[in-house]
């Protein structure tokens, strides 16, 4: 008689569907989002990075 091989990816599908059942759903948004989306980035010592309008995904 051989072991069953473990599937991992049955058992992730089984612990998400039973998640939400329970009323879980993992998808759920813990946080707020007032600021209007993620900060742009900072160099290492806290100073704004300069770029030219052409090179920002911003503008």
């Amino acid at each position: 008689m051989a072991a069953e091989k473990f599937d991992v990816q049955a058992e992730v599908t089984r612990s998400i569907i039973a998640a939400i059942e329970a009323g879980c759903p993992p998808w759920r948004k813990p946080w707020t989002g007032d600021k209007g989306g993620a900060p742009l980035p900072l160099r290492s010592t806290g100073e704004a990075y300069r770029v030219r309008p052409e090179q920002s995904p911003y503008h």
